[in-house]
């Protein structure tokens, strides 16, 4: 799945781009920089979620829920990860829904529950149950989002996801948004609870 930004390239990111996503075949995403973490607030609920950026095109999905596998005590290396969303229906030029999700997650005895979002108390509830929550972002080829990205936190002000992609910066994978623009890039209008 990929990221509808509205940002134009250019020839220069374009070309990193395009080394990305044939690194990308061999290894699946890279840590992210410590530097590029968002300030957050006093008050900000934050779970601790390993940042990582995917580094092919259509890795979102592989690169997302293996940060919130993580988060939620699994120890399965990355690569190791990829390779079981692989078999699970996932290809680095093609993008993974949520039912290949579901069936790569099952290997771990886990499951996905979609969840219509019902505004910020929901957001609350589940972060602060230390749960992570799976969405997608926009809906040009899947009805579940072409783009996968997570929540890991929140403030007064604020929603903390992780963009796993960024073309204007492809180190930074953890962004904080307004809570107007995460309710308006939610499409559909649904969260992914990963639990046992």
């Amino acid at each position: 799945m990929s990221s509808n930004t509205g940002l134009d390239l250019t020839a220069l990111e374009m070309t990193a781009k395009a080394i990305l996503d044939a690194a990308g075949r061999i290894l699946p995403a890279i840590p992210s920089m410590a530097c590029t973490e968002p300030r957050y607030p006093s008050t900000a609920v934050i779970i601790k979620v390993p940042g990582r950026c995917q580094v092919s095109t259509y890795t979102c999905a592989v690169t997302s829920t293996w940060s919130i596998i993580t988060a939620l005590g699994f120890d399965i290396p990355l690569k190791e990860w990829f390779r079981r969303c692989h078999k699970a229906g996932c290809h680095p030029d093609d993008g993974m829904d949520i039912g290949q999700i579901r069936k790569a997650l099952k290997h771990l005895k886990l499951r996905v529950s979609a969840k219509k979002y019902e505004g910020r108390i929901q957001i609350r509830k589940y972060i602060d149950a230390s749960q992570p929550l799976l969405f997608g972002q926009g809906r040009e080829m899947f009805d579940d989002g072409d783009h996968w990205m997570y929540v890991y936190g929140y403030s007064g002000r604020h929603v903390y996801v992780g963009n796993v992609v960024n073309p204007a910066f492809p180190i930074s994978s953890k962004e904080a948004w307004s809570w107007a623009k995460f309710e308006s890039e939610l499409n559909p209008r649904e969260l992914y609870v990963i639990n046992v």
